[in-house]
């Protein structure tokens, strides 16, 4: 997926075309982190790429999930220098959206569709796993295209470029008993919006741990129960 002369330069262009699959860290903001799913047939690896501004580091490393050993990858490596496994990561690696990212899926201008991604390992959770759950009473015919497929892959990045998948992180309000407006128009009452049975207040599954330790948070178990179906499957193994 990324073209490059150099590992530098592949990871650079990484955090470069795929914003949302990046994630802060750290409370300071010096590292960002992003999933790379390297697929090969029916199996799946996952990885850990960062970014980290240190001086006294060097500016990139790349891990296997879930382990603590890491590839330091400095700015003047050359390929010769970098085991294959490493470059094959940086140049085929899938990205895979950042930990509790959601998108919708757009049919005539209406989501039809939200899709929830999962990156931080929990008990319940181990592996990275995404979700599509259709609006009530949407007839299949608007449903993603991807709905029945079992593993992530090049195919997000395809629709969301064609702007058929797009981020709604910013339409989820961060707290709960709240609504975000986009325009300056009356609407009711927050009790009376969300009393209604058709709406589902996503605050408490979206919001965003500053620390997170591991654990399985809040939401998690009724995030299948907020639409008619909810279908989806594994990030990787």
């Amino acid at each position: 997926m990324i073209q490059a002369n150099s590992p530098a330069e592949a990871c650079r262009e990484l955090f470069a075309c795929y914003p949302v699959a990046t994630r802060v860290a750290d409370r300071g903001g010096t590292i960002r982190t992003m999933v790379l799913m390297l697929r090969d047939g029916d199996d799946t690896r996952l990885f850990i790429l960062s970014h980290e501004r240190r001086e006294d580091r060097p500016p990139y490393s790349l891990r296997r999930w879930r382990t603590t050993d890491s590839v330091d990858i400095a700015g003047d490596d050359d390929a010769a220098t970098i085991s294959d496994t490493v470059m094959t990561v940086l140049t085929h690696g899938v990205p895979v959206p950042g930990d509790r990212s959601l998108f919708g899926w757009l049919q005539d201008d209406y989501v039809t569709a939200l899709i929830p991604v999962y990156t931080t390992s929990a008990p319940r959770y181990p592996e990275p796993f995404w979700a599509v759950m259709p609006r009530v009473g949407i007839p299949k015919t608007h449903w993603p295209p991807f709905t029945d497929e079992h593993l992530f892959g090049t195919w997000f990045w395809e629709y969301y470029l064609a702007g058929d998948l797009v981020s709604v992180d910013g339409l989820i309000a961060e707290v709960p008993g709240a609504v975000p407006l986009q325009a300056d128009r009356r609407v009711p009452s927050l009790r009376v919006l969300l009393a209604d049975v058709g709406k589902t207040d996503l605050a408490p599954r979206f919001r965003r741990a500053a620390d997170h330790d591991g654990r399985e948070e809040p939401g998690h178990e009724g995030l299948r129960a907020t639409a008619s179906r909810d279908v989806g499957g594994r990030v990787g193994g």
